[in-house]
């Protein structure tokens, strides 16, 4: 099981991604097109953003094979907020 979020940096307009695999809390979260840092309690949601669609999907799949109970998967695919909401 692994999961991958896909970050968009509006600075220089390109997406990359960060997989589960190699997460670290204590990295620092660059933009590896522009270099652009990404503000530590952000990556660290991120982090824990990851975790928790781990775990659901974890336990989905437990719970399937320990009760018999219907299988689901989870995959957060988009989530956008206006920027226009936040401009001054």
């Amino acid at each position: 099981m692994s999961v991958q979020a896909k970050i968009h940096c509006i600075n220089c307009d390109n997406d990359y991604y960060v997989y589960e695999r190699n997460l670290s809390r204590n990295q620092i979260m660059n933009c590896p097109h522009c270099d652009c840092v990404m503000d530590e309690t952000m990556w660290h949601s991120i982090c824990d953003a990851i975790g928790s669609v781990m775990d659901i999907n974890y336990h989905f799949l437990k719970y399937h094979n320990e009760r018999n109970e219907d299988l689901f998967q989870v995959s957060i695919e988009n989530c956008y907020v206006p920027l226009n909401k936040f401009k001054k």
